[in-house]
Parts: C-alpha cells; structure tokens; sequence
C-alpha cells in the first residue's frame, strides 16, 4: 500500500496534483514513457558542509520516509555504496562554479547516480547546473516542499527545476546577428562602435541586446560577456581577434568559436 504522503510528492512533481497545491516543480522530460513510480520509497546520499541546510533536509525527507544512506560533507568522503543511491543531494555553494565543480564530481564519481542541487539560484545558474549534470535543482527556501517531489521525479528519469525558471532552463537559440552583436560586447565595443561595424543603426543593436540578455538570462553587459568567455556554456560565438587554437577550436580564419 502505498502512503498518501508519498502519492502527492509523486503527483506535485508531474504537475497533476489533482487539485493539490502545487510545489513550484517543473519537468523538463522524461526517460519513463510509461511514468511508472518506484514501488518503495528511494534512499539518497547526502552531501552537505551547512549544518542547518542538511537539518531542514533531514527532516523533509523523514517526512516521506526517503531513506538516507550516506551524508557527508565533501564528494570525496562518500561511501561507494553511495552507488547505490536513487539519487545523491548536493548542497551547492554560492557560487555557481563551485556548484559546477561539486556536479561534475558526483557525476564523474558515481555517472548512473542523478545529482540533485540544493541552493540558493539564479535563471543563469539554473542552466549551468544543468549544463554541469544536475537531473533536479531545488531552490533553498523550498527544501520541505520540493526536495521529496524532486527525488521522486528524477528517480522516473526526469530532469526537474523550480517552476520560476522553466524558461530559462533550455536555452532560446540566438540568431547570427545577436551572436555577432554578443561576440562584439564580449569584446568590449560599445553600441555605437557596434552599429558601426555591422553596419547598423544603434537603434537595432540595442534591440538586439534587450533579445539577447532575454535569452540569456541576464541583466547587463558584463554578465553576457561572461558567458560568452565560458567555454562551457558553449553558446557557439566566434570572437574576433584572438588567435586561432588548433583545427579543434579555432575556425581558420583568426576568430575562436567559444
């Protein structure tokens, strides 16, 4: 038999809650085609260095009887049974490299094992969790309201976010002309000089940038540029100006492809 707590955990994270209050959770997609649930609670792994983030986890999880097999407060200082997780919780640093840095260590470490991200984040750190190999992000401030429902859905092969960030999770394509007009504000020009080279009223560069920081995520100039400059993001800007690497990242003709 099934527990009731259980059913609306499952139900709140596929957003078909049959009129319960929904958790603020997105599914982006899903590997079970069928959307068939666990027949026993999942158990996790723990990951953590904040004693009262993993005390408000430990308590939504005893909630709905999820099962906690390992904590810890490093990736190196997991169990190898770790491996045996329906899911490792991370809690994430402030910065988003540093969240990045902590994904990429449990999936490097346990690749069949879904990351879940505790933090506090932004619709740019979002995709570069996502990027990095998180499956579920849960915001900080909704431990006891998302955190189960988020194990359950990964544990069904979905990918999971909080509902404000839905959009930002996959990213819009950029045109050829906003990657020209990002690839010359990662360079430093300003609007005018930008108008200038692609030929262009500064009217329609500024467009163009409202689209791009839109799409992006991002509120100014220089949170752009960063983007631009991370090789991670791999947002496919050819920068002018900056010598050729190699037939692998350089495209023949004195630009970088980032």
């Amino acid at each position: 038999m099934q527990r009731r707590g259980r059913g609306r955990s499952v139900a709140a994270a596929k957003g078909v809650g049959g009129g319960r209050r929904s958790v603020g959770v997105h599914t982006l997609r899903t590997a079970d085609s069928a959307g068939h649930r666990p027949a026993v609670a999942p158990a996790v792994a723990v990951v953590s260095g904040n004693e009262i983030l993993a005390r408000r986890i430990r308590d939504a999880l005893d909630l709905d009887a999820i099962e906690v097999i390992d904590w810890a407060a490093a990736v190196p200082q997991l169990a190898d049974g770790a491996a045996r997780a329906g899911a490792i919780v991370l809690v994430g640093g402030r910065a988003s490299e540093e969240r990045r840095a902590l994904i990429r260590a449990v999936c490097q470490r346990f690749p069949s094992v879904p990351a879940i991200v505790v933090a506090s984040l932004s619709s740019t750190g979002v995709h570069k969790a996502l990027e990095a190999g998180a499956a579920g992000l849960v915001l900080d401030s909704e431990i006891e309201t998302a955190l189960a429902p988020t194990i359950h859905a990964v544990g069904a092969g979905q990918i999971v976010v909080p509902n404000r960030f839905r959009r930002h999770a996959i990213r819009p394509a950029l045109s050829h002309r906003e990657k020209q007009t990002l690839a010359l504000v990662a360079a430093g020009y300003t609007n005018r000089q930008i108008a200038a080279h692609l030929f262009l009223a500064e009217s329609t560069v500024k467009t163009h940038l409202t689209s791009v920081f839109g799409k992006l995520g991002v509120g100014s100039r220089s949170e752009a540029a960063e983007l631009v400059l991370d090789p991670d993001m791999k947002l496919g800007i050819s920068m002018p100006g900056l010598p050729e690497t190699g037939t692998e990242n350089g495209n023949g003709n004195g630009s970088h492809v980032l």
